[in-house]
């Protein structure tokens, strides 16, 4: 009878041990950046009014405007953030991600199709420009299909240079939040 107790856990954990996934690597990943623009680093005189849901019509320099639109927030004059997306202008107290949770650097926006959401993702190069240990994929983007991961690198001007260095073709390693093996990545 001992013998049969100890058989069958040792087989629980040998197979509970199997279960067990590593990380998963593959080659070839586009990585992008992205970044909250700060209205004070532009300096043209050209203001544009837009209607920002709940504050009303409000004037902010057109360059800052057309790249929130491109970036999704960015940091007004007045300290708050403007947002733009479904079409519509918001206004927060923090640039937000899809989820409506504020954004910090080791964000990325993954295509959950193909990346569970929470899983952490390593970028060994992007790692080391960034001077952070890892990734978390908490965000998502119309244009992140496939095999792209776009990198939130922070405010402003310095985090726009970020965005240049580190666009290019990256390996990863993604481990999901529940470690089960991600969708097939050879897209």
């Amino acid at each position: 009878m001992k013998l049969k107790v100890v058989l069958v856990l040792s087989l629980s954990f040998i197979l509970s041990a199997c279960s067990q996934k590593g990380p998963i690597c593959s080659d070839n990943w586009r990585v992008t950046g992205y970044y909250t623009p700060i209205e004070g680093d532009y300096k043209s005189p050209d203001f544009y009014a837009v209607s920002v849901n709940k504050a009303g019509r409000i004037s902010f320099n057109r360059a800052f405007v057309k790249d929130v639109m491109l970036e999704g927030w960015g940091k007004t004059r007045f300290g708050w953030y403007l947002g733009y997306y479904n079409n519509q202008w918001y206004r927060s107290d923090d640039p937000l991600n899809s989820k409506g949770t504020p954004l910090t650097i080791g964000t990325i926006a993954t295509d959950a199709g193909l990346v569970e959401p929470n899983s952490v993702v390593n970028i060994p190069e992007v790692e080391k420009i960034l001077k952070v240990p890892q990734f978390v994929a908490q965000d998502v983007g119309q244009a992140i299909k496939n095999k792209k991961i776009d990198v939130y690198t922070g405010e402003g001007k310095q985090a726009k240079e970020l965005t240049l260095r580190i666009t290019g073709n990256h390996s990863i390693c993604i481990r999901t939040q529940n470690n089960v093996s991600v969708k097939e990545i050879s897209r």
